[in-house]
């Protein structure tokens, strides 16, 4: 399973350079990151400084968006990068842009005639300056085949001002996994770096309620870390990998109701850090109520269980012991359980063993969340990454 870091490593390469890393240097980025050689906010600026971003994979993205008015996702900006890979040229690929039918749905105007599709496409790049005599001569070699649309795409888009636009959406994209709209990257300003530096600083501010009081709280577009504080809050994290932070204790935490949480690769992530002191995000394979294999776990674990009706602390307590789906704990120790079952919510609990320590009982297993649609762990479970 993918590390944090490994996910934030994988989006740069993916958001930048269109491309998925391999194995290695998936693993070789991340360490650098752990051992504080270098930052995210530093990768990123370094992807952005290639030639592949700079002189190819940015005006792939420049004539996407000014033949069809909108940023590419990134699989569609993969998508193209592999015909490009594959021996297409950017000028071909800019070619299929331009002749095809969502093109002219998005500007019915250019079916009109060579010259109307030649102004609309000047005017959807954004480029100034060309005068008539210029566009009367690139008219007469595209009629003489000389000239293609690829070729004239290919040149507005190396002039267009619209070219650091849609290289800051990139840059957003990859970051915070959500396709941007104009206005937050104009927000941005024009200095590559500066924006770096603002979106992943943007990700690491902590959006909280103010009270300990039963509050309802939603998130922005961006990665928020989210802190409930005391009290049963509703917590919606909106767009972007969020981050869920949970309370050092039972009292302390309340019964929080997150509303949107996203599971699987990519997704949000639960951050149990303050109850558990480290988190072991390793052991969390999805283990059957009904198993009797009676799994080892150790303190500081997050386990995790499907199973029917595992919605109080008894049937929860009941999963431990010979011939249970969990084995009997040997000494005190901490744990967050997840329980889910294939239809409804999913349900965190905190688990403090401390008394009796061969065996866990009823109160000593107390539910923190509930994390609405999560469901049916057998087709998408908990990654690592979802977890903290």
């Amino acid at each position: 399973m993918a590390t944090a870091n490994e996910t934030i490593v994988q989006n740069i390469a993916r958001g930048l350079l269109f491309k998925e890393l391999s194995t290695t240097d998936l693993t070789y980025w991340a360490k650098q990151i752990e051992q504080g050689f270098t930052t995210p906010t530093l990768l990123t600026q370094l992807a952005s400084q290639t030639t592949a971003f700079k002189n190819e994979n940015q005006l792939l993205a420049t004539m996407y968006y000014g033949a069809f008015g909108k940023f590419a996702t990134i699989d569609t900006m993969m998508f193209w990068r592999g015909i490009v890979d594959n021996g297409a040229t950017l000028k071909d690929v800019a070619g299929r842009f331009v002749n095809s039918a969502e093109f002219y749905a998005h500007i019915p105007t250019a079916a009109q005639s060579n010259s109307a599709k030649l102004d609309a496409l000047i005017g959807t790049m954004g480029v100034s300056g060309i005068t008539q005599q210029t566009k009367t001569e690139a008219l007469a070699s595209i009629t003489k085949g000389s000239l293609d649309w690829g070729n004239i795409m290919l040149y507005l888009a190396n002039v267009s001002p619209q070219k650091t636009t849609t290289g800051l959406a990139l840059l957003s994209t990859s970051i915070t996994g959500a396709v941007p709209k104009l206005t937050d990257i104009t927000a941005l300003g024009s200095d590559a770096n500066l924006a770096i530096s603002k979106i992943w600083a943007a990700q690491t501010t902590v959006a909280t309620p103010t009270t300990s009081g039963n509050d309802t709280y939603t998130g922005t577009k961006d990665a928020d870390s989210i802190r409930g504080l005391g009290g049963n809050d509703t917590l919606t994290g909106g767009t972007g990998i969020d981050t869920f932070i949970f309370e050092s204790t039972t009292v302390g935490n309340g019964i929080d109701t997150i509303t949107d949480f996203a599971i699987g690769k990519g997704g949000d992530i639960l951050n149990f850090t303050a109850f558990l002191n480290k988190s072991n995000t390793k052991n969390n394979t999805t283990v059957l109520s009904t198993d009797i294999t009676a799994k080892a776990w150790l303190n500081g674990d997050i386990l995790i269980v499907s199973g029917n009706a595992l919605t109080t602390a008894d049937t929860v307590a009941a999963l431990f012991g010979t011939g249970k789906a969990f084995a009997a704990p040997t000494t005190g120790t901490k744990a967050v359980i997840i329980t889910a079952d294939i239809i409804g919510d999913a349900t965190v609990w905190y688990l403090v063993n401390q008394t009796g320590v061969t065996a866990i009982t009823a109160d000593e297993v107390v539910k923190v969340a509930t994390l609405t649609g999560i469901n049916n762990l057998g087709l998408v479970g908990f990654e690592s990454t979802n977890l903290a």
